[in-house]
């Protein structure tokens, strides 16, 4: 079998599996540990990474605050 890779541009992030929604579920994990770290480091964000915490928030439907 082969492989199947998903990527999320926006945040230069991937994921991959044997199955497409194993790749999105790989994915998806991904991005959320990707923003569990943009968060603890909030306040020390430069531009690029705190425009992928917002684009992340978009993503999964939470708010800033």
């Amino acid at each position: 079998g082969g492989v199947i890779a998903s990527t999320y541009l926006d945040a230069e992030e991937y994921g991959w599996g044997p199955t497409e929604n194993e790749a999105i579920a790989d994915l998806m994990s991904s991005l959320v540990e990707y923003m569990k770290s943009l968060q603890v480091r909030e306040g020390r964000l430069g531009s690029s990474a705190s425009s992928d915490l917002s684009k992340l928030r978009q993503l999964f439907g939470l708010s800033s605050d």
